[in-house]
């Protein structure tokens, strides 16, 4: 028996919902109207516009707190659920450094995941976490990220929460921090085909470490 038989994912009780599956229902029935009429890049361009600027605002330091039943954090949450793209800008918004967190690169990378050089900022992103020991976590930005991420998890509905979890235990690795996996094995939970997941489980499950811990380890 491994340690995820024993895990499974803690279902949020519908009294203790701050935001309804029929508001989720509605909004995503927008979105994939919108991406019929519109077409996807314009749909979510517009779509993710002014909740991407507020996450940015919020992960480095922005004084306003947002609510669970926002409307932009169901946004989010709502396109994460329905666009792998939307997820990987919430992630790169939290590794890439701050010099280069621009609101406006994070939305080319929702809506033209595949122009010139979006793919090739994605990859490198990701893999620096792994390859580039001069790249380290901006601690507070990914406090903030997943004190935001952890709203959607308690407060929406089950249907959401699988990307959410997905980032807190990429994140969390990142970070070096233990908990990741559990998040990890409660995506696997909603979905055992959420490949993110897959790779975090992994990567703790075989001890790799985030490529500053394995240089800070070696200065000791």
């Amino acid at each position: 028996m491994t340690a995820s038989d024993n895990l499974k994912h803690k279902e949020t009780e519908p009294g203790k919902l701050k935001v309804a599956n029929t508001q989720m229902a509605k909004l995503l029935d927008t979105y994939r109207m919108n991406r019929r009429e519109h077409g996807v890049c314009e749909a979510d361009r517009e779509w993710m516009r002014e909740p991407i600027k507020l996450w940015c605002h919020e992960i480095t330091g922005g004084q306003e707190s947002i609510a669970a039943d926002s409307s932009p954090l169901m946004a989010i949450a709502v396109g994460m659920s329905e666009t792998l793209p939307i997820r990987d800008a919430i992630i790169i918004s939290m590794l890439c450094p701050r010099s280069m967190l621009s609101y406006k690169d994070l939305l080319r990378l929702c809506a033209e995941p595949y122009a010139q050089g979006n793919v090739q900022i994605l990859c490198q992103s990701i893999d620096c976490a792994f390859t580039d020991p001069s790249m380290h976590p901006d601690v507070e930005r990914c406090r903030n990220g997943l004190d935001l991420l952890d709203v959607m998890v308690t407060a929406m509905p089950d249907a959401y929460h699988e990307q959410p979890l997905a980032i807190m235990g990429y994140i969390s690795w990142w970070l070096n921090r233990e908990e990741g996996l559990d998040y990890a094995y409660q995506a696997l939970q909603l979905n055992p085909q959420c490949t993110l997941a897959s790779i975090i489980t992994t990567a703790y499950q075989h001890g790799v470490k985030p490529a500053w811990v394995k240089r800070s380890r070696q200065n000791q």
